[in-house]
């Protein structure tokens, strides 16, 4: 009877933390996302997170010997108005064994409105596009769908910084990629700071039975 009693307990404890930690990604994720958008536009998250940047900061994999090394030396820190959020060795020591390389969202992650599909199904309609055997008013309405939605592709958000900092690589599709900073402040989640790797606005082409 302990032993079930037990195991219960270890059940609900599971569920609670876990219930606990979507809660603080979605108002993570509140804060990222724009809350005003474009008239007929929607929001599309990729569901499969970027595992590439998952447990990548300042372009390094945190679990590398350079990082642990720079960690060591407390190199690896952010200034924000006086305020230091520094990545300890604790820090990446906790990153590299409980988080995953792999982890797909779900919407409990997310506020309201925001919708995941799958890098798939994304790759299908942009197939679609690019498919010239098929009638132009096919590949429009794929390029259609495509262009209403304002899409992102996230990692896991990691914590440093006593917990008070979240670093979460991000690609917004066809116009840039980095990542961002984001700090609690008054237990609420606010974005102080972007930073952006790459500019894709000027190197988007529309396709030619667009225009």
């Amino acid at each position: 009877m302990k032993r079930v009693t037990g195991i219960l307990l270890v059940l609900f404890l599971g569920l609670a933390c876990t219930s606990e930690k979507n809660q603080e990604m979605k108002s993570l994720f509140h804060s990222v996302l724009p809350s005003v958008l474009p008239e007929g536009s929607s929001i599309w998250v990729i569901a499969e997170s970027d595992s590439a940047s998952n447990r990548t900061m300042f372009g390094m994999d945190i679990c590398s010997t350079e990082f642990f090394q720079r960690s060591l030396l407390g190199k690896n820190r952010m200034i924000f108005d006086g305020r230091e959020a520094k990545m300890t060795i604790w820090d990446c020591i906790s990153t590299c064994l409980n988080e995953s390389k792999s982890f797909r969202f779900t919407e409990e992650h997310f506020p309201e409105g925001v919708e995941l599909v799958s890098q798939d199904y994304l790759d299908s309609l942009q197939k679609v596009v690019d498919n010239k055997m098929l009638g132009d008013s096919i590949r429009r309405d794929a390029f259609r769908m495509i262009n209403s939605k304002v899409i992102y592709r996230f990692s896991k958000p990691f914590f440093f910084g006593n917990g008070n900092f979240a670093l979460i690589n991000y690609s917004k599709f066809s116009v840039n990629e980095g990542y961002l900073v984001i700090e609690k402040k008054d237990k609420i989640w606010v974005q102080v700071h972007q930073q952006v790797y790459k500019d894709f606005e000027n190197e988007f082409i529309v396709p030619e039975f667009i225009l």
